[in-house]
């Protein structure tokens, strides 16, 4: 072509285009792990992550977030891992709507850090944000069904307390 600017442009768009296909084909293969995986196989802390934050990406990227995850995240456990994936997937995305609930200015970088530890029969995943606390007189109550800190139309109050139930 006579204007390399051009040629490059279409070649970034290409690019472009193939990496959405790729966070695609990665986003499917996450859904469908969610109900194909034995309920009792081994599965790394670590790759339930990835796949969650696969999942949650386009909202991670709209946001501009910085995840981490440290710790014990290699650690394997032997369980039904859709359903960790469930209690993770909630509270991540809770944590995610909390950061979008701040205004930019004011939020800074937004930050997703995902804390593994492990004992010999525990494992505890710690999942902390730059967003605001959840303010509330009950605490005991967010885990009820119904129950919302968001406004209406936003939250329905069943993440939490399908949580719980799991």
């Amino acid at each position: 072509p006579a204007d390399n600017r051009s040629f490059d442009a279409v070649v970034d768009g290409l690019v472009n285009v193939l990496s959405a296909v790729d966070r695609l084909h990665h986003i499917a293969d996450a859904f469908n792990n969610l109900e194909r995986r034995p309920t009792k196989e081994p599965v790394s802390i670590a790759r339930l992550i990835y796949e969650i934050t696969t999942l949650l990406n386009y909202k991670i990227a709209r946001l501009g977030a910085k995840v981490t995850v440290s710790g014990d995240a290699e650690v394997a456990l032997v369980t039904d891992a859709s359903l960790i994936e469930h209690v993770v997937i909630n509270v991540l995305a809770n944590a995610l709507d909390a950061i979008e609930g701040v205004s930019e200015r004011a939020r800074g970088v937004p930050e997703l850090r995902i804390v593994c530890r492990s004992s010999e029969q525990r494992i505890e995943i710690d999942i902390l944000n730059t967003g605001p606390p959840i303010e509330l007189t009950r605490p005991e109550r967010i885990f009820e069904k119904g129950f919302t800190t968001k406004r209406r139309g936003i939250g329905h109050g069943l993440g939490l307390y399908l949580c719980r139930v799991v």
